[in-house]
């Protein structure tokens, strides 16, 4: 019977622990998890709740303390799972198992190091994007690699649907290596050099009209639905820009941010850097009321804040 301890959060987390529950020759020993608020507002998913349902020992904790170590260390785990935990696994821990401490990063390693790969991927304006299982070391996301599994980025592919998709993949890829990693069938190797390492994004974003229309689409399906919307400013009121379209140059290059048309349905143009794109989906607020508030706030020639 082979030891397995879990540090996870979201979907994926309960994805594994359903995969391991039906192999015999695997015993969940604890899960290590921290569970906020988003994650049961977008999901539906309560990581401890779910475990106490099934009897699997549960410690949840924000810092892992020296009694949660000696306890990892006590269980003498032959592998530890690492699926979106929100921590740094310190050498105490990741030199604690037998056979390795693996990390599934949403990312093709050594590009995208780092907490939010998939948003800066797109964008980035990548065209492939992946995932990688590797082993965890003293460096972020550092260590070698077990597997990776590559993919297309669909259009119009929004943050939320790009990070799940990768989620996803990473869970199948760990479902395909699972017995080659913790029956020594398999050797990770060294990642390759280089790479690259991008931070946090920023809780709220205001689009930026001197951009180019392909930075700004990328911005807003980062941004959109059901995350933190990109926003823009006139005046007053705020647009929450939920969806746009990139234009072909039908309209001339005018000051960015300028309002250029607006349709019957209320959808309207603004000019970029280089072109200009079509918000097709948005809401306002204050919300606009009056004719009057139409004219002054979403009428050709208005300009949005820069």
């Amino acid at each position: 019977m082979k030891n397995v301890i879990l540090f996870g959060c979201q979907k994926i987390t309960i994805d594994i622990i359903e995969y391991l529950k039906r192999k015999k020759d695997i015993n969940i020993s604890l899960v290590v998890t921290y569970d906020l608020p988003q994650d049961y507002a977008l999901t539906g998913i309560n990581i401890k709740n779910y475990c106490y349902q099934n009897n699997i020992r549960t410690i949840e904790c924000r810092n892992i303390t020296e009694s949660i170590e000696n306890i990892i260390k006590s269980i003498k785990p032959d592998l530890i799972i690492s699926s979106y935990f929100r921590g740094i696994l310190k050498k105490k821990i990741w030199s604690s198992s037998k056979i390795a401490t693996i990390n599934i990063h949403p990312s093709l390693l050594p590009l995208y190091r780092g907490p939010v790969p998939t948003a800066w991927g797109l964008m980035n304006l990548e065209n492939f994007f992946g995932v990688s299982i590797h082993k965890i070391n003293d460096t972020i996301d550092g260590g070698d690699i077990y597997a990776q599994e590559k993919f297309k980025i669909k259009k119009d592919e929004t943050g939320y649907e790009l990070y799940n998709r990768t989620m996803e993949f990473g869970f199948l890829l760990l479902k395909k290596n699972f017995d080659k990693i913790i029956y020594r069938k398999i050797r990770a190797k060294k990642q390759k050099k280089g790479g690259s390492y991008y931070g946090k994004i920023k809780n709220f974003e205001f689009i930026d009209w001197k951009k180019s229309s392909e930075f700004i689409e990328a911005l807003v399906r980062v941004r959109a639905k059901p995350y933190n919307i990109a926003q823009t400013i006139m005046h007053n009121r705020y647009f929450f820009i939920n969806k746009v379209k990139i234009l072909n140059n039908n309209y001339l290059i005018q000051q960015p941010g300028k309002i250029l048309k607006v349709n019957k349905d209320n959808t309207f143009v603004v000019s970029t850097a280089n072109g200009s794109v079509l918000v097709k989906d948005y809401f306002v607020y204050p919300e606009i009321k009056t004719k009057l508030e139409k004219k002054v706030f979403l009428n050709k020639g208005g300009i949005f804040n820069n």
